[in-house]
């Protein structure tokens, strides 16, 4: 292994923040690879995207394998109300501000199964497998982007939902934590550190930092992607230094 550990991230469209910050900087420590090149890696077996990120990968024995699989369902979910308005939250509330009795309530943990489930953590752990030398970080999804005005600026595929108006906040903050205890869940269940977005990246309320929006409703930008770099370099130090790489 080289001074800096050599690292391999793999994952959905969240991944292209990376993508755009590692044009715009010399980093040949870390490459990426995006599985939506696949036809649809959600209808391939574990053992089917195992090979096929093998044949793919820009690193055949990496240092660190980085995932960043899934992420958007919290905005799928929360970011235009539902037809059906719903609440989440502990097992007798909601989410704070939701306790509206026309409100559907869903509970926080029966959510997190259903999202667990729906993220196919097996196909998580064949991705891992498939570099059995290195150590494991699991890069959470970005923080939602909580201005109504920007989304209907550049709505992308939620352009048909608008008129069903925004999802209330507390609710979507709600999705997202939810969303981050099952890929939490299946970080741990992979023995993979965790990696939250970096801390300057959210602001107050719980949402993304204006300067780290992308021209759409749900990702990074470029910026967004160069801090995020900065803190995989970081974590993937420390595992150096503990001897996990």
């Amino acid at each position: 292994m080289n001074d800096r550990p050599s690292i391999l991230v793999i994952g959905n469209s969240h991944i292209e923040c990376l993508v755009a910050a590692l044009k715009l900087q010399s980093d040949g420590a870390v490459k990426c690879l995006n599985l939506r090149q696949t036809n649809n890696s959600d209808d391939m077996s574990a053992a089917e995207i195992s090979d096929w990120v093998k044949a793919q990968t820009p690193l055949t024995d990496p240092d660190v394998v980085c995932l960043c699989v899934k992420g958007n369902q919290h905005n799928i979910y929360g970011i235009v109300e539902s037809p059906k308005p719903f609440s989440l939250g502990a097992e007798t509330t909601g989410a704070p501000g939701l306790n509206d009795p026309t409100r559907s309530f869903i509970p926080f943990h029966l959510m997190v199964d259903h999202l667990v489930e729906t993220f196919k953590p097996e196909q998580v752990k064949a991705i891992y497998d498939t570099f059995p030398r290195a150590a494991r970080l699991y890069l959470n999804a970005p923080p939602p982007i909580g201005d109504w005005d920007h989304i209907v600026a550049h709505p992308r595929l939620f352009a048909d939902r608008l008129g069903q108006g925004p999802a209330p906040k507390p609710l979507r903050l709600q999705l997202y934590a939810a969303q981050t205890a099952a890929l939490r869940r299946i970080a741990h269940s992979c023995k993979a550190r965790f990696v939250e977005p970096p801390p300057d990246s959210v602001d107050a309320e719980g949402f993304m930092v204006a300067d780290f929006w992308g021209i759409d409703p749900t990702h990074g930008n470029a910026a967004y992607g160069a801090r995020v770099l900065e803190s995989l370099s970081k974590v993937a130090q420390e595992l150096c230094a503990e001897g996990a790489v």
